[in-house]
């Protein structure tokens, strides 16, 4: 198993490292190269490119988004949507307002990329408790995130 991760921010950051205790292979990118390497040091596989992200995930890629709504995630999806494949999967843990994840479920349709609204509560707390994730997205294909949110 193996996921990408695209944000290292107070709550990215942890989840990787709680995905990482789980034994999960994690591919991790963020904007600032330091918290790369930081996490890397902890076990993820650094990426410090999306382009070298999406590179290093096998067959049928799992990308999941922890950014700040609105403007970030926007424009991450968009640069996402066009290094991923028909039948791949999009996860967006970003709390955003319903409508917004209306909207990236037809960018991702348009591209034949699965997409999941994720919202992540737990804050930093989450690395040591757990986070309650309220999930949304095509149940066929639930199967294949099913065992990192389980980790999660």
């Amino acid at each position: 198993m193996k996921i990408g991760f695209i944000g290292l921010g107070r709550m990215g950051f942890h989840m990787v490292e709680r995905l990482l205790k789980h034994k999960i292979k994690v591919v991790a990118y963020n904007r600032s190269p330091e918290k790369v390497t930081k996490v890397a040091r902890k076990g993820a596989i650094p990426a410090y490119s999306v382009e070298e992200l999406i590179d290093k995930l096998p067959g049928k890629k799992i990308v999941w988004l922890m950014l700040p709504a609105g403007k970030a995630t926007d424009a991450m999806m968009k640069k996402v949507l066009l290094l991923l494949n028909k039948g791949d999967i999009i996860v967006d843990g970003a709390n955003d307002f319903y409508k917004n994840a209306e909207r990236h479920d037809k960018w991702c349709k348009r591209y034949g990329v699965n997409f999941f609204d994720c919202g992540v509560s737990g804050g930093i707390w989450g690395l040591k408790n757990g986070y309650t994730l309220m999930i949304g997205g095509p149940k066929n294909q639930f199967k294949y995130i099913e065992p990192f949110c389980k980790a999660l």
